[in-house]
């Protein structure tokens, strides 16, 4: 039985979210089919044959979603920076863009359930494509000698002091595969 094209590896890591947002051009490979980043999303995304038989290999209910967020990412990095003109025109028709930004803390929420081998990269994979951080400041600097969780304890209070926003409290869960989320604040 082979994997589903969603469930492979790719679509899990965590560092596949600053590939996807920040590469100027991006293609999907799979043996020797390659297609853009932009029609690949465009046929997930826009078109209903993913759900068909014939489209079972794509099916992947959570990773579509993951899908969808991360085409939102990049076109709200593209708009950010001034790249703009680089989103594909149906860009406006893709649902569930659930807020227009490249915030720190809006990134790791979306890449929250991504995996990482090295759990600081939860964080720090999302450091150099988003805004609301000063990467200079030690405290949210990139550095690995830093025991995860204090990686952990540093962003929040830096996240709450710097955006003097407290909707740093509505994303608490407790749920292992989010430990910034479910409890840093505690």
């Amino acid at each position: 039985m082979q994997l589903p094209l969603l469930g492979r590896y790719w679509f899990c890591g965590v560092w596949v979210f600053q590939e996807v947002v920040a590469s100027k051009n991006i293609s999907i490979q799979c043996g020797h089919r390659r297609i853009s980043w932009d029609e690949f999303c465009k046929i997930l995304l826009l078109s209903r044959r993913y759900r068909d038989r014939c489209g079972r290999g794509l099916r992947w209910d959570d990773r579509l979603g993951t899908v969808r967020d991360l085409f939102h990412a990049r076109c709200n990095y593209q708009e950010k920076h001034g790249l703009g003109n680089f989103r594909p025109p149906w860009h406006l028709y893709v649902d569930n863009n659930k807020g227009a930004s490249c915030d720190i803390l809006h990134n790791v929420q979306i890449g929250s359930w991504l995996l990482a081998l090295n759990l600081r990269d939860k964080i720090y994979s999302m450091s150099e494509i988003s805004t609301g951080l000063d990467l200079s400041n030690p405290l949210v600097a990139v550095n690995y000698s830093i025991p995860y969780l204090k990686v952990y304890t540093d962003y929040a209070p830096y996240i709450l002091k710097s955006s003097n926003l407290y909707s740093l409290l509505s994303y608490v869960q407790v749920n292992k595969c989010r430990p910034f989320l479910s409890w840093v604040l505690d």
